[in-house]
């Protein structure tokens, strides 16, 4: 029975409702002004955010087109991306007469943006290229295909879209084994907003929840687009911030590097590392067929992981100790025995530039604003790295003597 006290209760309860929803309401208005607040106060008064990344339906990620500006969080260098989506000056699709290219694929070495763009690896190997006497007479021309944190499958896909195009006589793959081995395995890698190639029946097909979701997809792209706010990017940023606030007062065991993977110096000792590496040589072979195709030379750049070329032997040996190997360089001669077995012509870079670093006491890893010994290549790994490179192209593409 409905009485004059009930329909006080339900009164008093709507208004109590009300002044609740009134006070959320207030708050929200709050909340979404402090952001606005804080978006304009960080496009204004922030430092300046080039943001250079974006979303990629098929690649996960890539670089974005037109965008430039400083970066300094590692070395220092300006960075400009072309139209397609590469750290380096716009060229011409077709190819010049008497010109001969070089498309450079890779991760974060490769793309290089801790450095000015003539100071990097790959305008150093074009530079001493003129002198090849194979080359007498041409233009050489390196183009820039590398993307910071790229496996093997994006960089196959970035060479399939943009790379062939402008008929590059030779492909170079910067092969970073610090993490790319990792990178190329669903199950090891733990950013997946990225294809893979996985084996399915005998068969190298893409697959991995970026290729299989289209929710994951969804989630990769809002992580992406989420960065054309400075609020939101700065908040998304705070866990690296953090992590590298705790690196610097809480150093990693000598010779570990965080990002970087200790079962590289050592025979895989899990299915999932040796599915790695089965999956990487398979994608290899497939850059061996595609070069070929196209008419063009192959040679895969294996570029040594910092404790590998440190200039301390105690360094070395106390990483050695730590991890119960004979030596760091597993993957390294695993690699150019893959390369001599099955006519791929790899450039090991570690062993010459360990014996190098250790005789002159000099460090190719790292900048006066990060850590030396760590991290990316400075300016003398990229002179070293550019300078070998160059010379193993241009011995690949000597005339064969006969016997």
């Amino acid at each position: 029975m409905l009485t004059c006290a009930n329909i006080s209760g339900l009164y008093d309860r709507g208004r109590g409702l009300l002044k609740l929803l009134q006070n959320l309401g207030v708050a929200l208005i709050g909340i979404i002004a402090a952001c606005l607040i804080a978006e304009i106060g960080l496009r204004i008064f922030g430092p300046p955010n080039p943001h250079f990344f974006t979303y990629d339906g098929d690649r996960g990620w890539g670089l974005r087109a037109g965008a430039a500006g400083w970066q300094r969080d590692e070395g220092e260098g300006f960075v400009r991306i072309n139209r397609d989506g590469m750290r380096d000056i716009d060229h011409s699709i077709a190819k010049p007469p008497g010109t001969f290219r070089i498309a450079v694929i890779g991760d974060s070495f490769t793309e290089a943006q801790e450095l000015p763009r003539m100071a990097t690896f790959w305008s150093v190997m074009q530079d001493r290229l003129a002198a090849c006497p194979a080359l007498a007479g041409q233009i050489v021309e390196a183009l820039d295909l590398g993307v910071d944190g790229y496996g093997t499958a994006q960089e196959i896909m970035t060479l399939d879209r943009f790379g062939w195009k402008y008929h590059p006589d030779a492909v170079v793959l910067a092969f970073f084994n610090g993490n790319d081995f990792r990178n190329n395995s669903v199950a090891l890698e733990g950013d997946k907003c990225r294809p893979f190639y996985v084996e399915r029946a005998g068969e190298l097909v893409l697959g991995g929840p970026f290729e299989d979701s289209e929710a994951f997809r969804l989630n990769c792209a809002a992580r992406f687009y989420s960065r054309y706010s400075r609020l939101l990017d700065l908040l998304g940023n705070s866990h690296r911030i953090i992590k590298s606030f705790r690196a610097r007062h809480n150093p990693p065991p000598v010779g570990h590097e965080p990002g970087l993977s200790d079962s590289i110096f050592a025979p895989p000792r899990t299915d999932d590392w040796r599915k790695a590496w089965t999956v990487t040589e398979a994608m290899l072979l497939m850059l061996k067929r595609d070069t070929a195709e196209h008419g063009a030379r192959f040679l895969v750049a294996d570029i040594g992981s910092p404790i590998q070329v440190n200039p301390s032997r105690v360094a070395t040996q106390r990483t050695e100790a730590r991890l119960g190997v004979n030596d760091l360089f597993y993957a390294d001669h695993r690699l150019a025995e893959f390369g001599r077995d099955n006519g791929i012509e790899v450039l090991d870079l570690a062993a010459p530039m360990q014996a190098y670093a250790q005789e002159h006491q000099v460090y190719f890893h790292g900048f006066s604003n990060t850590r030396y010994g760590s991290g990316h290549w400075n300016a003398l790994g990229h002179q070293f790295g550019g300078r070998m490179i160059a010379s193993a192209v241009c011995r690949m593409l000597a005339p064969q003597s006969n016997p």
